[in-house]
């Protein structure tokens, strides 16, 4: 009542209301008491919740809540208010704006209000491993709960420590937004090609990173899937719950013609609330750059007709696919270990990136798409290899492998015809750690995979220039680069991710990146035969 009585004039008020039931009856009795005084005052409620079933006799005491679609009542309201509409005009608009807007919430763990103490009850109620789909801007529960295991990245996005974002957004949308089943269809109006506006609201502690990710994907769904057309997007932290880690989606159908255009004229003018971050305005596509034929079948995957049978049973084949599981797989393992150390010494992804990595070459064995025709002896196979790796681990680590990698297979042509398949690999192996060293501008003693890296190919060279067979020159490199590995445990940081880091810190662990290097060089010398 106080608030009423201090902004209202002779035009009246319009009182906005989430749908709790504790706000109705408290915004009520004050918009009655200001009409009493002779204020024109109107109410209007908002109950955009639609993660929750209909209730029945909802224009009792429990209705659906209000969430942050409010928020296009207050930008489209506020707006036409200033430029002069009446209360009349306005209230109209509030109801037609409340009967287009659906909101539906996603929380990774409950908020804990500030003085309580987080009890049994707390950690019960959402567990590390579950997603609440639905949860209140308050805390309160939400539809179901989902386990993280169905929404886990796959190989070659971003490994088992992140959530998909598209599949969670899909699953609000389709199970919430657009849930036609019975005791929902709350936006069931919609129609192909409709025009909409989507708000991607932070319940309080969700990165400014992640909040754009999820309003990109969510955007995307809602034209491909659902053949809307989104012309306005706002993302920003608008109707947070303390420091929540969660997210909701709005929606906003626009009528056609000029009221849908007005809405949109609404929600485009300038405003002085702080926290308002104005609309973004989704590309239509027209004028957008192509990417030419040439420049896309540069960039097409490398592809080769499928093995047969009997080239799958050929012994180079085979050795290749074994040799490959051996070396992604002790990367995939280690994962842990490798990004502990990590820990100490860079950033703590480095496992991450390199189990992405690994995990993507993987996924390209278990598809057929890898040409293992020529048992790894060939230049497609090397440079096809090193893209996917590159392509999933990202980062430093990625280009890195990618460059390896691919020298390898550059130089394995040339060296081919120099001897034998041993010799023609040792050699490519040797001129491709020279290549690399070259691009990094590290080398041994700077504290990097390098340390682990060089001594490996000298040491593999030098044993098949011997007489060795592969699989002693590899145990050969493998002791090398373990030995390399070691060494750089005392090594103060001339390059790489430990530059930027005390050397007391660093010191009597070893690179990470080294460590990977020992890793794979030693699991390739176990699975050679």
């Amino acid at each position: 009542l106080t608030a009423i009585l201090t902004v209202s004039g002779p035009a009246g008020c319009l009182l906005i209301v989430k749908s709790y039931t504790g706000d109705r009856f408290n915004f009520n009795f004050a918009a009655a008491k200001a009409q009493a005084r002779g204020i024109p005052c109107k109410v209007v409620t908002v109950a955009d919740d639609v993660a929750l079933p209909c209730p029945k006799g909802s224009s009792g005491i429990l209705q659906r809540r209000g969430l942050a679609g409010t928020l296009f009542l207050h930008k489209i309201l506020g707006s036409l208010a200033e430029g002069g509409a009446d209360l009349d005009t306005i209230e109209k608009e509030a109801q037609k704006i409340a009967a287009q807007i659906g909101t539906i919430g996603v929380s990774f763990a409950p908020v804990l209000v500030p003085g309580n103490e987080a009890g049994p009850a707390f950690a019960k109620r959402l567990e590390a491993e579950v997603i609440e789909l639905g949860m209140g801007i308050h805390g309160e529960s939400g539809a179901r709960r989902i386990p993280r295991s169905q929404l886990r990245c796959t190989a070659g996005s971003s490994g088992d420590h992140c959530l998909d974002m598209s599949r969670l957004v899909d699953v609000m949308l389709r199970e919430g937004l657009f849930n036609d089943n019975e005791g929902f269809r709350y936006l069931s109006q919609r129609k192909k090609g409709q025009r909409c506006v989507l708000l991607t609201n932070n319940l309080g502690g969700t990165s400014n990173l992640e909040m754009t990710l999820i309003a990109g994907e969510a955007a995307e769904q809602l034209e491909k899937k659902y053949g809307l057309l989104v012309t306005r997007t706002v993302t920003g932290s608008l109707m947070t719950s303390l420091n929540m880690p969660g997210f909701s989606l709005s929606l906003l159908l626009l009528e056609d013609g000029a009221t849908g255009d007005a809405w949109v004229e609404s929600l485009d003018a300038p405003s002085a609330a702080a926290a308002w971050p104005g609309t973004g305005r989704r590309a239509s596509g027209e004028g957008l750059v192509s990417i030419p034929p040439d420049v896309q079948e540069v960039l097409k995957p490398f592809s080769e007709p499928p093995l047969t049978a009997e080239e799958k049973q050929s012994e180079g084949v085979k050795r290749a696919e074994r040799l490959l599981r051996a070396a992604c797989g002790v990367l995939i393992a280690k994962e842990s270990e490798i990004s502990a150390m990590d820990a100490v010494c860079g950033d703590g992804d480095c496992g991450i990136g390199l189990k992405r990595g690994a995990e993507t070459v993987l996924a390209g064995l278990e598809e057929g798409s890898l040409p293992l025709r020529s048992g790894g002896l060939d230049t497609a196979f090397w440079s096809e290899v090193g893209r996917r790796f590159n392509e999933g681990c990202e980062g430093s680590s990625g280009v890195l492998y990618g460059i390896f990698l691919e020298k390898i297979g550059e130089r394995l042509a040339a060296a081919a015809a120099a001897g034998g398949d041993a010799k023609a690999v040792a050699s490519a192996v040797k001129a491709a750690v020279s290549g690399l060293e070259a691009v990094c501008l590290a080398s041994k003693g700077s504290r990097t995979m390098m340390d682990a890296l060089i001594p490996s190919a000298a040491a593999l060279e030098e044993a098949v220039k011997g007489g060795a067979g592969g699989r002693d020159a590899l145990m050969a490199a493998a002791e090398a680069a373990a030995k390399g590995c070691e060494s750089t445990k005392e090594l103060r940081p001339a390059a790489g991710r430990s530059a930027y880091i005390p050397f007391d810190q660093v010191r009597g662990t070893a690179d990470p990146g080294a460590y990977a290097v020992s890793l794979w060089v030693a699991a390739l010398a176990s699975a050679f035969d």
